[in-house]
């Protein structure tokens, strides 16, 4: 070993030293602490608290909640982006007021306009009374 191999070397030793006398005053006062048990009520931090007891049936209310869903319309479209089916989550025919969204295996977007106007020009009257049905749309 040259010089820098002896520095190297007393200087890790050095620090394990160092380390081991650390790890050491912080066991002594951890075994210290332990030994003098809990803080003096005075020097807690906060007092404990109790938990609350559980509400009994009799103290319990019921409400009724209201949700407000916004009126969406979901169409597919064939290969040259043709509306050609509509679904709609109220349980309504689509109307102008209705969200519109193309739905395609790559994902869903906002519908434009142009498809928007098909739709309402192409939906037949039909059973729309289940939210989620796909109706077929008419061909022109």
């Amino acid at each position: 070993m040259g010089h820098g191999g002896h520095r190297r070397a007393l200087v890790l030793l050095t620090v394990l030293m160092l380390g081991a006398l650390v790890a050491a005053c912080v066991m002594k006062a951890h075994q210290a602490a332990a030994q003098d048990g809990p803080p003096p009520a005075a020097q807690s931090p906060a007092p404990q608290r109790q938990a609350p007891a559980p509400a009994a049936a009799a103290d319990s209310a019921s409400a009724p909640i209201s949700v407000i869903i916004p009126p969406e319309t979901f169409v597919h479209v064939d290969a040259d982006d043709e509306p050609v089916e509509a679904m709609t989550n109220t349980g309504l025919r689509p109307t102008r007021g209705d969200r519109f969204f193309v739905e395609r295996a790559a994902g869903v977007h906002a519908a434009d306009q142009v498809t928007v106007a098909l739709v309402l020009d192409r939906v037949r009257d039909a059973d729309w009374t289940r939210p989620g049905r796909w109706h077929a749309l008419a061909r022109e």
